[in-house]
């Protein structure tokens, strides 16, 4: 049966018994426990799942453990947070692998949060998911190929939603036939060469 905890481990920079600052250490676990959240919050039901800490040591490397409830009572939280935490294993390889899964893609400013500060105080993030899921563990190699994901998926976004419609004015070959108005504008009349067609020019 699938168990509701999850347990993540953060580790300094520059190694396991490195200096590991309070901002970073509770700001990773905050990110971790959302990410792993939107994940969770990707089925119906998965929107009412919250994250109540029940264990947290700094002994190295800091770790925090969560346990998922849901805010209403008549959800079955045990197969939602299964099911979430393979799917979240399953969107983190993906990101490694250059490939930007639905899920996340709504969720890329927290992804890129906690990608960011693994490069940057955290050197190491690990996702125990209690046996349902493979570990998930972040380290500065594939943080950056995370964010270089991202990076290409946004890219490809903001050029899809440039509009890229837009006029021309062509060009005829034509003699001038005559000058007068045209709707009370002053107005040349051209007969175009192959056609024979007179068109005013305003």
């Amino acid at each position: 049966m699938a168990t509701e905890r999850v347990t993540i481990q953060v580790e300094s920079n520059i190694g396991e018994d490195g200096p590991l600052s309070v901002s970073d250490a509770l700001y990773q676990f905050l990110d971790a426990f959302e990410f792993l959240g939107a994940a969770i919050a990707d089925e119906s039901g998965g929107e009412t799942v919250r994250w109540r800490l029940v264990t947290m040591s700094k002994n190295s490397p800091a770790t925090a453990t969560g346990e998922a409830y849901s805010t209403d009572p008549a959800v079955a939280v045990a197969p939602l947070v299964y099911r979430g935490k393979k799917r979240f294993a399953e969107g983190m390889a993906a990101l490694s692998e250059g490939v930007v899964m639905p899920w996340v893609a709504e969720q890329t400013g927290l992804a890129k949060s906690l990608l960011i500060r693994n490069l940057n105080g955290v050197g190491r993030t690990v996702f125990d998911l209690d046996g349902d899921a493979p570990r998930t563990i972040l380290v500065e190699k594939s943080a950056r190929a995370g964010l270089a994901s991202i990076e290409q998926f946004e890219a490809a976004q903001d050029s899809a939603s440039v509009d890229k419609s837009r006029s021309e004015r062509g060009t005829i070959d034509a003699n001038v036939a005559e000058a007068k108005t045209y709707h009370g504008q002053p107005a040349l009349y051209v007969r175009e060469r192959l056609s024979g067609k007179v068109v005013p020019c305003v």
